[in-house]
């Protein structure tokens, strides 16, 4: 194999690869599922069911995401529309079953978000973590009844 046909084929592999590698937030691109566990400010727990959605947006400068959780006591139904300059994230969020929106801003690095989400007299602190096939979400709470929410989820095949 002459240079010129390596050196052709390595540049036709960076170009296929690069533009997912060099976008922060594709890793979480994709449908999720699992369980979780939502607790209460009296320290009670319940088992939650949910699915994530995230999708691109905005010509792969944002991302969609949704996340909804279930229980027999508990509904959890979290919207937000990301964008990302640089490692810097910024957006909207919604949690649809309280009926409560506001702002977030954050970062991304290397499979992590973290969040700071505000507004409906809510304050909170979300972290999304992606290895592999394997997401963790964590989103613990300031100033509602509801004091953390922690998921297991697995990117659906």
């Amino acid at each position: 194999m002459s240079m010129a046909y390596f050196g052709a084929g390595v540049l036709a592999a960076l170009v296929v690869v690069s533009p997912a590698m060099a976008d922060p937030l594709h890793p979480f691109v994709g449908t999720w599922g699992g369980t979780g566990r939502v607790v209460v400010d009296d320290g009670k727990s319940e088992q939650i069911k949910c699915n994530g959605y995230y999708r691109p947006t905005e010509g792969q400068k944002g991302l969609g995401v949704a996340i909804r959780c279930a229980s027999a006591s508990y509904s959890i139904q979290l919207r937000s529309a990301l964008t990302i300059n640089g490692s810097q994230i910024s957006g909207s969020w919604e949690e649809r079953t309280f009926n409560v929106q506001g702002q977030l801003s954050g970062r991304v690095d290397g499979g992590r978000m973290v969040l700071n989400v505000d507004g409906g007299g809510l304050k909170a602190a979300m972290t999304i973590a992606v290895s592999g096939s394997s997401q963790s979400v964590v989103l613990t709470t300031q100033g509602s009844g509801l004091k953390e929410v922690r998921m297991a989820l697995a990117r659906a095949q």
